[in-house]
């Protein structure tokens, strides 16, 4: 809920992903590949599906809307009905999402470690969700005064999403490589 960096990056660089995923597969000798989405997100289907014809191994598996859909052991038991001790590894399955897949992308093709990130900012005690790209390190206290409107004593706020994420006292924190998203929230 409230996170849509990954459905941006995949938007704005399907062809990438799949142009690593295709070197990652040749180069760890794999079979096959599946890119699991949500079923309701047509603008991934749609990213993905305008330049997937030269990757013939490479699958589309659209999934139900549901919560935890991010989290792997749900989605391998969903795409591939196989089920797992403690790591996918031990039924040689790997599972990335598309932020690392692009790292790779920059560090195979261009010896680029990951120096931004696109991180969304959402919430419904923010005044508009956003996705921007940041620097590293950047301070992101500076870009919420600079992005959009919230009263700090009112809200509570998350780095990453509301499940998974981590509450923050303040909003003095940085983007860093792992940062997804800063979520704002009313508090109760």
């Amino acid at each position: 809920p409230y996170l849509t960096s990954d459905e941006m990056l995949v938007r704005l660089k399907a062809e990438q992903i799949l142009e690593t995923i295709d070197a990652i597969m040749k180069i760890n000798n794999i079979d096959k590949c599946f890119i699991a989405y949500k079923k309701k997100n047509r603008d991934v289907l749609l990213s993905f599906l305008n330049c997937m014809d030269k990757y013939t191994n490479i699958y589309l598996a659209p999934l139900k809307d549901l919560y935890p859909m991010g989290w792997e052991r749900k989605i391998i038991k969903d795409v591939l009905n196989v089920e797992y001790e403690k790591y996918p590894n031990e039924k040689e399955i790997v599972v990335n999402n598309v932020s690392t897949i692009l790292a790779i992308y920059k560090a195979l093709k261009f010896q680029r470690p990951i120096s931004k990130r696109i991180i969304t900012i959402s919430g419904e005690g923010f005044s508009d969700q956003i996705n921007v790209l940041l620097k590293i390190g950047a301070d992101i206290s500076e870009v919420l005064k600079e992005l959009g409107k919230y009263n700090s004593e009112e809200v509570s706020i998350i780095a990453g999403g509301p499940m998974m994420g981590i509450a923050l006292s303040d909003d003095s924190t940085m983007a860093t490589k792992n940062l997804n998203g800063i979520t704002i929230l009313q508090k109760l």
